[in-house]
């Protein structure tokens, strides 16, 4: 049986409650230690990479991994590797296409803004959303205490928007479109209350 699980599709990977074990496992480790979102530089300064590589090593054999005791930009440095490794990312290129239109609709009408992110997040297969939706609320924790971690919702598209959104062309937007749902909580709201 192959445990491949970095570099893997999400379709293909062992999930933990609708998630990645990498990605489950460090939001989980994020979640037990809040002031760690504190931290200055949270994903933006590195971690160890050797210590990145054994633990991504751990996981592709099907280890049970424990993050506890590890440094936090090495537990951030993993997170982001985990992101950067899907073959195809969180948000297919079609996908990130209407999410395209969806930051247009934003300009004009609100309410259709709502509508269409329904819809564009209807479109997303379950994993992808699960995922998504995880990822998205952990962000908007992360900008919460941006006075202190100094990671406003724009540092953190930076980071982010080019693993999540496969739509290299578009990069201005994409970052735009992430930079959207982190700002707009109305619209996690939404999120997390679709269903497929």
């Amino acid at each position: 049986m192959n445990s491949q699980i970095f570099g893997v599709l999400l379709e293909d990977v062992p999930l933990k409650e609708g998630l990645p074990l990498p990605v489950y496992d460090s939001l989980k480790y994020f979640k037990e230690n809040p002031t760690l979102l504190e931290t200055e530089g949270l994903f933006r300064i590195p971690g160890n990479m050797s210590v990145v590589n054994n633990l991504k090593k751990e996981y592709n054999e099907g280890k049970e991994v424990k993050l506890e005791g590890e440094n936090i930009h090495t537990i951030a440095s993993l997170f982001k590797l985990y992101f950067r490794e899907l073959p195809d990312s969180l948000v297919t290129e079609e996908n990130t296409d209407l999410f395209l239109v969806f930051i247009e609709l934003d300009k004009i009408d609100k309410n259709q803004t709502i509508k269409k992110l329904q819809n564009v997040l209807k479109e997303l297969p379950q994993v992808h959303l699960n995922v998504l939706k995880s990822l998205i609320g952990f962000l908007v924790q992360i900008t919460e205490k941006s006075d202190l971690n100094k990671m406003d919702s724009r540092n953190l598209s930076l980071i982010f928007g080019p693993n999540i959104f496969n739509h290299q062309e578009a990069l201005e937007f994409v970052l735009i479109i992430l930079q959207q749902l982190v700002l707009n909580i109305s619209l996690i709201i939404i999120i997390k209350s679709s269903t497929l």
